[in-house]
């Protein structure tokens, strides 16, 4: 078949000569050599040789060209070409015709020449005659590089993440030294990695070594492929690159986990009043995969940013029948010594040091909190809230007092309280939880017959088994007051004053009294003398009323020390009358200049009488004057209130419009700008010399 193939290839290049063409070339080309089979002529020179240079595994083709001497066409010229030997197959064989006196060429392939010196053999038959000739060439040498013999540390009982060593050789077995190279090594077809390969002399081979990481469990294969990176090196065969792949198989390894997924815990419990522990930390582990016993170690960790310190570990041991287990740690500050106050993290960790097989080791890790709690403050509100503002002796008062525990572990303490003086019953073993506030309340009764105001107080004291860091703000105040059911009324038509005359003297010392009586109720008021322009407190007294319509008298005393006008008040401490005022003018002399001793009728007398009648005039005229203009209307001094203007009939004591006291308003004296004359203080005019007076300044 490969024989009439390059029949008609090479059919088609020969090419009919003409006889005297031929004859020509002969003369022009010395034959040496020249052999014949049968009509047919060929030589040494007839072979051709492409590439003349060859190199080890390359592909030579060669060219045989023979010649017909006769005129007439030859048929059935048997060729063959040889490699080496006429004895060694042919690598070519075709069977042609030639026309007369002309020429044809047959060529053949000789595939992958190996190195050194070889010869091709053609051999011509012809009509029964056979004969051939051989032309010697030589090979080069070129570069064959192989890897091989890859061998897998382990080889069994791989889990995955486990390191696997590798080893592969690779070696020159061509003619030719080898530069540097590449290698690569794929894992299941895909890659692995490419390693350079030093330069090898030739039939030298290098053992190559590296490490990878099992993959996932199944079934998986190494292989490795010499001379794989565009190094330009061109080898005789490039079919033996590859070496034959090493099979693996890496089983499923188990996953041990924080259960429960997908969000797992570690609880922590401590004592609810402990500041700092002990802490007692439980979990669950569970084991996914795997077979048989198999011991794992935890480990617990204190974690400060990025710093850990180790505090425990333990080992948990796991079957076929329990591949779940619970675990159970407690720790104090004894193994976490120096820390302060505050949250801090624990982490719990599967197999710190990573020694046993484990498929997933991204969910080793959980981290928990503990707290170490600063020692709780308990504040009680300085202010104890009373239920109402006033009480009468013998009625129900409450106190409201709130108490805080600023720490966050819970408080137990006592409350005691104090009203008036008397304790109340105390409230005991009373607990408060962390950050929290509670409000407690006593209640106590008014017993107290002193009208004024009663104090409360409540203190906290920690229990010997609880904490307060701080003492001082553990009491709460509060107050009310207390009045009484009494209603008094002073007697106006009871008061007096000694000396009892008008106005006062200055330097004089004056009595006053008034009485007063109970309307209502029974009990005591206490009262205060006041001069009311200066602020002065004169007097104290308190008053006891043991029964209805019973009568007190208050005294006060006071001295006369300026001219003008002066103000007594009596004012109680509680609320059972008004206060009483009472209004005087005060003269610098006396108005009574009596000589007692003189018996005689003398001219002084007489002058003293023209004076009083010349006074009595002058005080007609300033009467006179005093009136109000007729569009006014005729009225008195006296037809107006003095203090409001109101109209009045003039024989009221109290002003029906503001109830100014008019009885006492009217007797009111005070000294003449202009003359110094002592004058009434409703006088619009003075009655000595006519000046006008400034009657509002007076009420």
């Amino acid at each position: 078949m490969k024989c009439s193939m390059w029949s008609r290839v090479y059919m088609g290049r020969a090419s009919a000569i003409t006889t005297s063409g031929f004859l020509l070339l002969l003369l022009l080309v010395p034959v040496i050599g020249a052999v014949s089979a049968g009509d047919v002529n060929f030589s040494v020179d007839s072979l051709a040789i492409s590439p003349s240079s060859p190199g080890e595994g390359d592909d030579i083709e060669v060219t045989a060209t023979l010649t017909n001497d006769i005129s007439s066409s030859i048929t059935n010229v048997d060729v063959s070409l040889h490699p080496d030997s006429f004895g060694n197959t042919a690598f070519h064989t075709e069977t042609v015709g030639i026309s007369g006196d002309g020429f044809v060429q047959v060529t053949g392939t000789w595939s992958d020449v190996p190195f050194g010196t070889h010869s091709v053999v053609l051999v011509v038959t012809h009509n029964g005659s056979t004969n051939s000739v051989s032309k010697q060439f030589e090979v080069s040498g070129k570069i064959d590089l192989i890897a091989s013999n890859i061998i897998l540390t382990p080889s069994v009982d791989l889990h995955q993440g486990d390191i696997v060593n590798l080893s592969i050789d690779v070696t020159n077995q061509g003619n030719l030294d080898a530069p540097s190279s590449h290698l690569l090594i794929q894992l299941d077809g895909g890659t692995l990695t490419e390693l350079e390969i030093s330069p090898l002399l030739v039939g030298i081979s290098t053992t190559i070594q590296t490490s990878f990481n099992a993959p996932a469990a199944g079934n998986h294969q190494i292989s490795a492929i010499a001379n794989s990176a565009a190094d330009g090196i061109s080898e005789s065969d490039t079919s033996n690159n590859a070496a034959t792949p090493a099979q693996f198989t890496v089983i499923s390894s188990p996953d041990y986990l924080h259960h429960q997924q997908p969000n797992p815990e570690i609880t922590v419990t401590s004592d609810i009043d402990t500041l700092s522990g002990p802490w007692t930390l439980s979990g669950n582990i569970l084991r996914m995969g795997g077979s048989g016993d198999s011991t794992i170690t935890i480990g617990i960790y204190l974690i400060d940013g990025a710093a850990e310190t180790s505090v425990i570990s333990f080992d948990l041991t796991f079957t076929d029948s329990a591949t779940l287990q619970g675990w159970e740690q407690e720790l104090n500050m004894a193994q976490m010594p120096s820390l302060e106050s505050g949250v801090h993290t624990l982490r719990v960790r599967i197999d710190p040091s990573r020694q046993v097989p484990q498929s997933i080791q991204f969910n080793d890790e959980l981290d928990t909190q503990i707290t170490i709690h600063p020692e709780p403050n308990v504040v009680v509100s300085p202010y104890a809230a009373a239920s109402t503002d006033s009480i009468l002796s013998g009625e129900l008062v409450d106190f409201d007092v709130t108490v805080t525990n600023t720490g966050s572990i819970p408080v137990i303490g006592d409350l005691s309280a104090t009203f008036d003086g008397n304790s109340l019953s105390p409230m005991l073993g009373l607990g408060i939880p962390g950050g929290e506030e509670r409000t407690f309340r006593f209640s106590a009764v008014a017993s107290s017959t002193e009208v004024g105001s009663l104090q409360f107080s409540a203190s906290w004291l920690a229990n010997p088994i609880s904490y307060d860091s701080n003492i001082n703000d553990n009491t709460a105040f509060g107050s009310v007051s207390l009045h009484s059911n009494l209603r008094l009324r002073f007697l106006q038509e009871s008061e007096s004053w000694t000396p009892a005359h008008t106005p006062l003297v200055v330097g004089n010392t004056y009595t006053y009294t008034v009485d007063i009586v109970s309307d209502e109720g029974t009990g005591n008021e206490v009262f205060t003398c006041l001069d009311h322009g200066e602020g002065e407190v004169l007097s104290t007294i308190s008053l006891n009323f043991t029964a209805s319509n019973g009568n007190n008298t208050v005294l006060c005393s006071f001295k006369a020390v300026n001219a003008g006008s002066f103000e007594l008040y009596i004012v109680p401490a509680g609320s059972s009358v008004a206060t009483w005022t009472a209004a005087w003018s005060i003269s610098a002399t006396s108005n009574v200049d009596q000589e007692s001793e003189s018996s005689n009728f003398t001219a002084a007398t007489f002058l003293f009488v023209f004076a009083g009648l010349l006074l009595i005039i002058i005080l007609g005229a300033a009467i006179q004057l005093s009136r109000v203009n007729s569009e006014e209307g005729e009225r008195e001094t006296y037809d107006y209130c003095p203090s409001c203007d109101g109209e009045i009939e003039g024989d009221e004591e109290v002003c029906p419009y503001c109830e100014f006291d008019l009885v006492e308003g009217l007797s009111q004296f005070h000294d003449c700008p202009s003359c110094n004359s002592n004058i009434p203080d409703v006088m619009e005019y003075c009655a000595y010399c006519g000046t006008v007076q400034d009657v509002s300044s007076f009420y």
